[in-house]
């Protein structure tokens, strides 16, 4: 019983750290959640999937297959002008700034 109860654990687990192909962050709260999953192990996975949408597509395409249209509207990287920082979610950002090097 502990034995099956530890698997259905651990597969839960490994299914919240799993990076996905792709995505599209839809919301502020999605945004949240991917900033608490991007640690040191995974954020070279984080990275290289980004850099995988980056490639399939031209930039305006690229950056929506990352974030919805109505993210890039409300935020900038410094929070400036009325927006949300995107500097706020500084694991987000390494991962972005990653994927320019």
């Amino acid at each position: 019983m502990l034995t099956a109860l530890l698997q259905v654990f651990l597969k839960g687990k490994a299914k919240d750290d799993e990076v996905p192909d792709s995505f599209s962050i839809e919301s502020e709260e999605e945004l949240v959640a991917l900033e608490v999953k991007i640690c040191s192990s995974t954020k070279t996975a984080y990275i290289e999937t980004i850099t995988a949408i980056h490639r399939r597509n031209n930039l305006p395409k690229s950056i929506k297959g990352v974030l919805a249209e109505h993210l890039l509207c409300d935020f900038n990287i410094d929070g400036v002008n009325g927006k949300k920082a995107l500097k706020g979610f500084p694991e987000f950002f390494s991962v972005i700034v990653g994927m320019c090097n």
